[in-house]
């Protein structure tokens, strides 16, 4: 059976996700609730039930477009896609796609356009094409953290070099503000002549908010005679043992793979399993990231539309 929660009963989809293995932040309600109250839209969490018990649901952002509901992942949110139950997977693995299947089902038929980046651990993504949907496969880069000296050691020499010119340059710190940051990734768009896609302000409040619910952290850099930050990340915090390279921004090109380096020693000694580097597809941006060795992952891009003239409406925007 699929139903939309009410807000009363979120704390049933609270200890669900914190009984899944393969759960992620994006789908928490304390996340969804943040990005409501900062950046507006309406999320609603559709779950399927069986015996009175959530095997499976997706958050859902709602909002208003050709004068009809439509769901997407919201602004500068990595992935927003269905998170199934580990539980009902091991005692009967074939009801993934069946309990996947409707809920794909149900999205076209509420929503005039669905637009969903899917979690990485969603593998099978056939229930998406088999009823139409466009899918398009996107990556990213996880990678084990490790100490600052095993990092180190495994670049090549030119990479070394630029990492001793860092030491003697630049201190590693961790920051409360968030409005530095949102000033940094600000800097960092503008550099590529690019626009946020939210108000700095904005973007600083929402951060905060998540910081204030102990979901996110700031790690930057500062040059040694001075304590002005001039290249930061947001980290998300440690969930099910997986934190998320969530924002980054810096003045100039400088020092970044040396505070990459930094933050993965300190999450590699508070015991964080895995580093999700939120996509790798762009490729200046992969071939960064992809210093640090990482594993490349596969996650999928949805999308839906009711009807064609929909569809050609977009694609003329």
């Amino acid at each position: 059976m699929l139903t939309v929660l009410s807000p009363s009963n979120f704390p049933l989809w609270t200890s669900f996700l914190q009984e899944q293995k393969h759960a992620y932040p994006f789908s928490s309600v304390e996340y969804a609730t943040c990005y409501q109250q900062h950046l507006g839209g309406n999320f609603k969490i559709l779950v399927a039930e069986k015996e009175d018990k959530i095997v499976g649901g997706i958050v859902l952002f709602e909002k208003q477009k050709w004068k009809q509901s439509i769901i997407s992942t919201p602004l500068c949110t990595p992935y927003s896609g269905i998170v199934l139950s580990d539980e009902m997977l091991l005692e009967n693995p074939e009801r993934k796609n069946v309990i996947s299947t409707q809920l794909v089902s149900e999205l076209g038929k509420r929503y005039a356009k669905c637009d969903i980046i899917q979690y990485p651990n969603l593998f099978d993504a056939r229930m998406f094409s088999w009823q139409k949907w466009d899918i398009s496969p996107r990556y990213t880069y996880l990678t084990k953290p490790d100490s600052y000296e095993k990092c180190y050691e495994s670049l090549n020499k030119s990479r070394k070099y630029e990492v001793r010119k860092a030491e003697k340059k630049v201190e590693f710190t961790e920051f409360k503000d968030a409005h530095i940051l949102a000033k940094l990734v600000e800097a960092s768009y503008n550099r590529q002549q690019k626009a946020l896609s939210m108000p700095t302000l904005v973007l600083g409040e929402w951060l905060s908010a998540l910081q204030n619910c102990g979901m996110v952290r700031f790690f930057g850099i500062n040059s040694i005679d001075s304590t002005q930050i001039n290249s930061a990340v947001a980290v998300l915090q440690d969930f099910k043992g997986t934190c998320y390279h969530f924002f980054a921004g810096s003045q100039r090109k400088s020092a970044n793979l040396y505070l990459n380096m930094r933050i993965l020693d300190q999450l590699y000694t508070e015991g964080v399993l895995l580093y999700d580097f939120c996509g790798a597809n762009v490729p200046s941006i992969a071939a960064f990231k992809s210093l640090t060795h990482p594993t490349l992952s596969l996650y999928f891009h949805s999308l839906f539309y009711q009807k064609k003239w929909l569809k050609g409406i977009d694609a003329l925007r």
